[in-house]
């Protein structure tokens, strides 16, 4: 069985040797488990973190992997599932756009005037929608709980948690609160701190 794997931290290794592994800039690649020499790679478009999965059918050998991109490290979003044997002819994608090297709540779209803050919208359950958002002193804006696992919008100043914080929202449930003074205002989820969003007041 020469595909039987082990497999952790994005990689996966097969009994021949090979280890196959993805990336955020969209390539998986295969690589010679002992010496780490690079063997073979293809660009799939988009975002390329998931673990490889390899497996056999009517004796040919495959190489899967699901190339979806990953908001936290801002890779290029997809929805393709790549599939690969000795007898594949199709040609790679062109390469998505690189993705960003500084992360954090500074980055990224800042949309105008929305007095509604959306959590775990659109099957994306640890995000805030929009993530940056630039207000006028004395709007009120609702937190909403799109998802499906509770979360909260809590004031994080300096690396503390600050004077305001919607509380546990469950699914569907909404908190507002209204920013009366100009500023930069940072908040997390509280469960999930890797969360994170800005409301620009001016």
């Amino acid at each position: 069985m020469p595909f039987r794997v082990g497999s952790g931290g994005g990689s996966t290794t097969t009994a021949g040797g090979l280890v196959f592994h993805g990336d955020p800039g969209g390539t998986i690649q295969a690589r010679d488990a002992k010496s780490g020499e690079l063997l073979w790679q293809f660009q799939t478009g988009f975002g390329a973190e998931a673990t490889p999965m390899v497996f056999e059918v009517d004796g040919d050998e495959y190489v899967a992997i699901a190339a979806g991109g990953n908001q936290g490290v801002g890779s290029a979003s997809g929805d393709a599932v790549w599939s690969f044997s000795l007898k594949g002819q199709l040609s790679p994608l062109w390469p998505p756009p690189p993705p960003p090297t500084i992360a954090g709540p500074n980055s990224g779209p800042i949309a105008d005037n929305v007095d509604t803050v959306k959590i775990g919208d659109a099957n994306i359950e640890f995000a805030y929608f929009p993530k940056r958002d630039r207000i006028k002193a004395g709007t009120a804006v609702t937190f909403t709980n799109k998802g499906d696992t509770p979360h909260t919008a809590t004031s994080f100043e300096n690396g503390k948690i600050g004077n305001w914080d919607t509380g546990p929202l469950g699914s569907g449930e909404s908190k507002t609160i209204i920013f009366d003074k100009s500023g930069i205002y940072y908040y997390i989820c509280a469960p999930h701190p890797w969360m994170y969003g800005q409301i620009i007041v001016e």
